[in-house]
């Protein structure tokens, strides 16, 4: 589908402010642009106006409209693709910066977590996640979840728990249970889990039939590959999982900085 020149779900022509506006041009044309994908008036998947066409429409440079558009595909709201143009995307969720659930990362995203429990059953660890779950020997628990947000596949879960704690609550580890809470907020109210630190890895690959068909993924279209160790303050192992997420659903974003003593020390070398 391709959108009209003219903003749509409006009964008047919109135009830029005035030039004496506080905002630079290309600024006005972003937020423009934004307020319509936001209402829904440019849905998801369709193709917007040429840049020529933009620039004509509202006099102003090409330049103007290119930088309008970019910021708004930086920002995952738009996705350019050779041959085809410029079409309106959904923005990339990203997880809040710190240690957190699934849950309550699509909370702050204002989006509603669910889930959907495939596995959940005690067995014996291979001997690499043994090792993570610092358990050489006997069963853990180990759940496989699709989790979702507004009741859509962002991500395939296999998540493993020791059983030193969960035990004395494998009542609560059902798929009726599963399927309606969170699996941090159970280890923390339930089982008494106090989550410190944990180790992250990022990585992004191809899924197979079965993650692909579960997540509705198009043919050849890649996944992000996440593995993270969750320990308490003494450094046992609470939860070792793999994550499957959609990659153009979900992002990450850090902020780095560069230390001072760190360059002194770079200089005396």
């Amino acid at each position: 589908m391709y959108l009209p020149v003219h903003l749509t779900g409006s009964k008047n022509v919109k135009t830029l402010a005035q030039p004496d506006s506080r905002l630079p041009l290309y600024q006005q044309l972003k937020e423009m642009f934004l307020d319509e994908i936001l209402s829904g008036s440019w849905k998801i998947g369709t193709t917007i106006p040429s840049e020529i066409e933009i620039a004509t429409r509202f006099n102003v440079s090409r330049a103007t409209v290119r930088q309008a558009v970019m910021d708004l595909v930086h920002a995952g709201h738009l996705r350019r693709i050779q041959g085809k143009g410029t079409i309106v995307t959904e923005a990339k969720i990203e997880p809040l910066a710190a240690l957190t659930s699934f849950s309550e990362n699509m909370r702050a995203a204002g989006i509603t977590p669910g889930w959907r429990t495939f596995v959940v059953e005690w067995k014996t660890p291979p001997q690499q996640i043994a090792e993570r779950l610092q358990q050489p020997i006997g069963h853990a628990l180990y759940v496989e979840r699709l989790l979702l947000g507004d009741d859509r596949p962002l991500a395939l879960q296999k998540a493993w728990y020791p059983s030193w704690l969960i035990n004395l609550h494998q009542d609560l580890f059902n798929k009726e249970y599963l399927d309606q809470h969170s699996l941090y907020e159970t280890l923390r109210r339930k089982c008494g889990a106090v989550l410190h630190t944990a180790e992250e890895t990022i990585d992004v690959g191809m899924p197979n039939t079965g993650q692909a068909k579960v997540l509705n993924l198009h043919k050849g279209q890649p996944v992000m590959l996440i593995h993270r160790d969750t320990f308490d303050p003494f450094f046992r192992t609470i939860e070792s999982v793999e994550l499957v997420f959609r990659s153009d659903r979900y992002r990450y974003r850090l902020t780095l900085t560069r230390s001072p003593l760190n360059l002194e020390s770079q200089r005396r070398r």
